[in-house]
């Protein structure tokens, strides 16, 4: 690399282009802010790296955070900072500058702003932590200070005077949501994401790495391979974690730390799912596991054009969306990440969580993004003024997400939930959803044993059952949840006996002793809403094959008027 001309990463070449060509002076980095960034044959934080590409241009480079105050990439450029402020503020009839610079941007600023208005200076001001200094909120309960910091970069991006320099300005900040709203849609502003590394730029980084600790008995490419979703400063902790218990790197291993890395980096936002069982254990529902098994085989081959942009899971809880999901992430060999609760009661934050889970999923490619409850945890869209419009804010951006074709194939969104009429009407159409599957209750007795069986073998109760059907004539209209909470309550039956082996009598007894807590009108409207969202009548029970749409939206209105007689 020519230390001279160095080679720029491409976000900082975009920086760069839209700079020259005098589209922006205002820009906004985000994403991957604490990171290295290699600069002239090293790696160097990003404050660094904007010091020395900043520096080849600009005679003054300066940051500001609000914990810091105001300092120079170079001491020796405060001098001519100050001059050139004074010399312009004399002209102007106003004060010089103080001796002590004061360190809140409120009274800061106003001297930063004669510095970039100044058609002679060549300057960068760089403010990190930009969302301490512009936070989003309502102008109604912000101060006056807050309201003065708004005004001020509104300005910075629109003021003829200040376009007209030769000076740029760079906010830094690691949720582009957390920045105030009208700040961050301002025209003259440039929003650049700075991602997590790919692939090949891990490579480089480990070599370096490993040329430097030496090495850890696997190679560089390999590493990059294991370490999707990791940044160079986490991949630099998996190496010296490595050398410093003088133990050679295994695939397990980086498995262990790579995850603890990336829920670390989420603030619990997200988990692991580790399935412990396959298709095996799941009885019955052979439909849907014959079109799960359709998109696992597409996704293994790599043809990409056959794999759903996401699957919706609708039906009465209980029965057994989440277990087939779990048995469905063990088969596939996808990483599977489930959504936890990112909401947030502060203004942005909710925005924020969701960007930083969307980085890390799309930074690890070929992966099983499993939301359950989707329509509590991500709403209808439509929360109007009593949220502030988090609601269509988070649905917009997961709709813009989710039907990114970039991503069919490699990243795979697996919805369930029971009220998919509270779902945006948008959100559930093909191109983010087009596989929809329903779930029931178990329709006829072949299916009430096959699950008897499997849930048997799931929880291993030891059992000497000769008579299922007669079982079956106990269970009719139970759900799988339902079906399992009996076969665990038969074995303090059986133990009652003084046996260990639950027998014919004790499935009996622990099935009539069975009280369901349910509400057989909203289980019946579920079950509806599951057929009207259904993709292929080849998975619906022969109940409800041969009904037409008409049909159909009469029995949802029948039931919808039943749900609200008092």
């Amino acid at each position: 690399m020519n230390d001279e001309n160095p080679v720029l990463p491409e976000w900082a070449d975009r920086l760069r282009e839209r700079y020259i060509a005098g589209a922006s002076s205002l820009f906004v980095l985000h994403g991957n802010i604490h990171d290295l960034v290699q600069w002239k044959g090293g790696w160097v934080t990003l404050r660094q790296f904007l010091a020395g590409m900043l520096g080849r241009t600009k005679e003054i480079v300066c940051f500001y955070d609000v914990a810091s105050g105001l300092q120079f990439a170079d001491k020796e450029m405060e001098k001519p900072w100050r001059l050139g402020i004074d010399a312009r503020r004399m002209w102007q009839g106003r004060a010089q500058l103080p001796e002590a610079l004061p360190r809140d941007p409120y009274r800061l600023f106003p001297y930063v702003e004669t510095f970039l208005s100044d058609v002679n200076a060549r300057g960068a001001f760089v403010i990190e932590y930009a969302e301490t200094v512009i936070p989003d909120g309502d102008v109604s309960f912000m101060g006056e200070q807050d309201r003065a910091m708004r005004v001020t970069l509104q300005r910075w991006s629109s003021d003829p005077e200040v376009l007209a320099t030769d000076n740029i300005i760079v906010l830094i900040t690691e949720n582009l949501a957390n920045l105030d709203r009208t700040v961050r849609s301002a025209p003259g502003l440039t929003p650049i994401e700075i991602p997590l590394p790919d692939e090949g730029s891990r490579k480089q980084f480990v070599e370096d790495v490993l040329e430097r600790e030496g090495k850890v008995g696997m190679s560089a490419g390999r590493i990059a391979a294991l370490t999707a979703g990791l940044n160079n400063f986490q991949l630099d902790s998996v190496v010296r974690e490595a050398r410093m218990k003088e133990a050679k790197l295994t695939p397990e291993a980086i498995s262990r730390i790579k995850r603890q890395a990336i829920e670390q980096e989420c603030f619990g936002l997200v988990e692991f799912v580790d399935s412990q069982h396959d298709f095996s254990v799941v009885g019955g529902m052979e439909e849907i596991k014959k079109s799960l098994k359709r998109v696992i085989t597409s996704i293994k081959k790599g043809d990409r054009s056959r794999v759903p942009m996401g699957i919706l899971i609708v039906g009465p809880m209980g029965t057994g969306k989440s277990f087939m999901m779990e048995a469905f992430a063990n088969e596939v060999g996808m990483t599977t990440l489930k959504f936890k609760n990112f909401r947030d009661k502060w203004v942005g934050s909710t925005e924020g969580n969701l960007e930083k889970i969307l980085n890390v999923v799309k930074a690890l490619g070929n992966t099983l993004v499993i939301i359950d409850e989707g329509d509590r945890s991500i709403g209808g869209g439509g929360g109007g003024d009593n949220d502030g419009g988090v609601d269509s804010r988070v649905t917009a951006r997961l709709k813009e997400f989710m039907s990114d074709t970039n991503n069919r194939g490699s990243i795979l969104f697996a919805m369930m939930t029971n009220r998919p009429d509270k779902l945006d009407a948008d959100m559930k159409r093909p191109g983010r959803f087009d596989l929809k599957m329903p779930f029931f209750p178990p329709q006829d007795d072949d299916a009430r044993i096959a699950i008897t069986r499997a849930l048997l073998r799931k929880n291993k109760i030891k059992h000497r059952i000769d008579d299922y059907e007669g079982f079956c004539d106990h269970i009719q209209g139970m759900t799988g949840a339902e079906i399992e909470a009996i076969l665990l309550t038969a074995i303090n039956f059986a133990e009652d006996r003084g046996s260990a082996t639950v027998q014919d009598e004790d499935l009996v007894a622990a099935a009539d002793d069975f009280i369901p807590s349910r509400d057989q009108a909203m289980l019946k409207y579920m079950e509806l809403l599951a057929v009207f969202e259904c993709s292929s009548r080849s998975m619906l029970p022969p109940a409800y094959k041969a009904m037409n749409t008409a049909e159909l939206n009469a029995e949802l209105r029948l039931q919808q008027g039943r749900l609200l007689k008092p």
